[in-house]
């Protein structure tokens, strides 16, 4: 019976071992297998996440020099040039960064890429330069040429290679992280039923050796029996100690039974909580959605807007030395300039409507069409007549007689005589300034809007102001945005008496600069924290007599 026992013991001893280290064996080889893929992936994705940061920063930087350049030469403000000087240290430092990753790709690209990179340096270089000694025209259009162009087209086809070529460097890497992970997976499939047969017999063996000393068990209740007795009088004396003991483990008890009704409250707490928090994420998500088709429609509504009311170009094709200042407060606008050429006059004006936004963009949409039909099909041309059939219109398309909307717009209207030398205006709530001799002058507007005149009706009547047009002349019409803009130190109105002194030193300069001085000035008036509160429209023009 020993002997058995002993052959059995030993040799489920012997199975077990070999079971135990062949088990061992295999899963460490399987788990450091499992573990390089799993770096090997981490690392591979830490590559792919640094090309993209990578792309993403040279492309960045690249604009960021190119924007820099183009707006110091359009503005001289040494900001741009700051900003230029700042920005080349980065791109240096995300090309080093490119070129620790694929050294052999960023040698081709710089190769590729050297010649261009140097040409718009060089240009960018003479470019400031000329900005510097105030020739700001030609220090433009040095960086806005075609040959300018062509290099960085050149520079960014090789950028684009170099990051097409870490991509690729990266793809591979991946590919044989995949291969790697197959050859473990299938080493895995063969290792496991082979280790499961192993143990089958292993631990039928052990059930053997179970069942002899079970047999021993038997044998050994006989003695265990004698010691009983002993073993109950030893328990008699724990016993005591227990008891002791118990009441340490009641009052033991009642705490953890304390902690775990607290436990169990903020698991209930944290549930609510997690229900709440996915609760709003989707409303979030709703509302993201909804946010979108809102400015899509808002959008397509601004190419309507586009196509309905006069271009900018027409403008400037007929009258050369004119701008347009327009800035909408948001995508459309309740502003618009309206320009028409009937026989030898011309017709000029800035409305601003009630509203900005969607509200003021219906209304531009109304005025543009109304003012249309009163000078091309009424063939009314006289300002004074066309606002006041402007006003009677505005009044019955609103329904204004049997509602209280008080709707409208103030305009600012000049009809040109090229053949008479002679400039006639009308203005509702918005004047006429004009510059003769380097004399700034205003002609006030009649205290009335366009529309929303409710119960003074039948005494609406607008003034026409006529000007013998001698010696050339500077024209200015806008909108109320530019003035009621806050900003500044004392967060105040920009005011109609620094709009003057605007339009005086605007009045100084070519008329092809004159738009960037209004801009150059209400943006650092509004500066980077203040946001735009209406609409913005200056128009200018000069006339000189035939």
């Amino acid at each position: 019976m020993n002997s058995t026992r002993e052959l059995y013991r030993t040799r489920a001893i012997q199975l077990f071992i070999f079971s135990f280290i062949l088990t061992t064996i295999a899963f460490a080889f399987i788990g450091v297998m499992f573990w390089n893929h799993y770096e090997s992936s981490r690392e591979i994705t830490k590559q792919a996440l640094e090309v993209e940061n990578i792309e993403g920063n040279i492309l960045l930087y690249d604009e960021i020099l190119t924007m820099s350049a183009r707006m110091y030469t359009s503005t001289a403000n040494s900001m741009w040039e700051e900003r230029y000087n700042q920005t080349v240290p980065l791109l240096d430092s995300a090309l080093a960064n490119a070129q620790a990753i694929a050294p052999q790709a960023f040698a081709s690209a710089i190769e590729k890429t050297d010649k261009a990179n140097q040409a718009l340096i060089e240009k960018e270089i003479k470019a400031f330069e000329l900005a510097k000694e105030g020739n700001t025209e030609l220090a433009y259009s040095t960086v806005m040429d075609v040959s300018y162009q062509e290099y960085k087209k050149t520079y960014a086809e090789g950028m684009v290679e170099l990051t097409q070529t870490m991509k690729g460097k990266v793809e591979v890497l991946q590919q044989k992280n995949e291969k790697r992970a197959t050859l473990a997976s299938t080493i895995t499939l063969i290792i496991v039923p082979f280790l499961l047969f192993v143990w089958f017999n292993t631990l039928r063996l052990i059930r053997k050796y179970i069942v002899t000393q079970h047999n021993l068990r038997e044998e050994i209740i006989g003695h265990n029996r004698q010691l009983e007795q002993k073993v109950s009088d030893r328990t008699a004396e724990i016993q005591e100690k227990n008891e002791e003991l118990s009441a340490s483990e009641e009052e033991l008890r009642q705490n953890l039974e304390e902690l775990q009704a607290i436990q169990d409250q903020l698991s209930i707490a944290n549930q609510e909580l997690s229900e709440n928090f996915s609760a709003l994420e989707d409303k979030n998500k709703v509302i993201a959605q909804k946010n979108l088709n809102i400015t899509a429609s808002i959008n397509y509504a601004k190419r309507i807007q586009d196509a309905m009311l006069t271009k900018s170009e027409v403008v400037s094709k007929i009258l050369p030395n004119s701008f347009i200042y327009f800035q909408p407060r948001d995508i459309v606008s309740g502003d618009f300039f309206y320009f028409n050429k009937v026989g030898n006059k011309l017709i000029i004006a800035a409305v601003d409507c009630t509203g900005h936004g969607v509200p003021g963009a219906f209304m531009s949409l109304i005025g543009n069409n109304l003012l249309t039909q009163i000078i091309e099909y009424q063939h009314v041309l006289e300002p004074s007549e066309i606002l006041t059939t402007l006003d009677q219109l505005v009044a019955s398309v609103l329904n204004q007689s049997y509602s209280t909307m008080r709707d409208g717009m103030d305009v600012a209207l000049c009809v040109l005589d090229l053949e008479q030398n002679k400039v006639e205006y009308a203005g509702a709530k918005n004047p006429l300034i004009y510059i003769q001799n380097g004399i700034i002058k205003k002609i006030k507007a009649d205290r009335l809007s366009v529309g929303g005149n409710l119960g003074n009706k039948k005494q609406v009547h607008f003034t026409t102001h006529t000007l013998k047009i001698e010696e050339p002349t500077y024209f200015y019409i806008y909108s109320d945005g530019y003035q009621d803009q806050f900003g500044g130190e004392n967060d105040k109105k920009y005011t109609v008496k620094r709009f003057m002194q605007t339009i005086n030193e605007a009045a100084k300069e070519p008329f092809f600069m004159q738009r960037d001085v209004f801009d150059q000035k209400l943006q650092e008036w509004k500066g980077q924290d203040k946001r735009q509160i209406d609409d913005v429209l200056v128009m200018g023009f000069e006339v000189n007599p035939s």
